[in-house]
């Protein structure tokens, strides 16, 4: 299983020492999830992009990557019965219909399927059962939204 991480500077130094080459940093995926349509000429649910440059066909670096998941798009595809088979072999697909569960009864029993062959995802689910049953973890919630609510009325 692999995982994303964010480097600064200074977890940067603890990894490289001085003169040290920068290819032996660990890849960096940035993942993205957006609830709106990003990339409005594309029908696809994810893009991935790397750092090129302007002028000339020369990548950057294949340790860095951004990865943009467009719920809007999973949940049109969903709707209309389009992910097929890749709901199960897409990893990605996967979280994003864990992400949509909630909105929609059919995906939230599929997810509960996928659960019982993902390890993951099946730990994912009992973890999310047990904060929505815990008062005090919902009471954090449900204040941390207010402020967040406040904070937007003020602008």
């Amino acid at each position: 299983m692999s995982r994303s991480v964010y480097y600064n500077a200074r977890m940067v130094s603890n990894i490289l020492k001085k003169g040290e080459d920068y290819n032996r940093l660990p890849k960096t995926v940035t993942i993205i999830i957006t609830g709106y349509r990003q990339f409005l000429e594309s029908n696809a649910y994810r893009h991935r992009f790397h750092w090129w440059e302007d002028e000339q066909p020369i990548l950057l670096s294949e340790r860095q990557e951004i990865i943009f998941l467009d719920l809007v798009m999973i949940r049109r595809l969903c709707n209309r019965g389009l992910l097929g088979d890749k709901r199960k072999s897409d990893r990605s697909i996967k979280w994003m219909l864990f992400l949509l569960a909630k909105e929609n009864n059919a995906i939230a029993r599929e997810v509960e399927e996928m659960g019982l062959h993902d390890p993951t995802l099946e730990k994912a689910i009992r973890d999310l059962e047990r904060i929505s049953s815990d008062p005090k973890v919902i009471a954090e919630y449900e204040a941390r939204l207010k402020y967040e609510y406040d904070q937007a009325a003020m602008k």
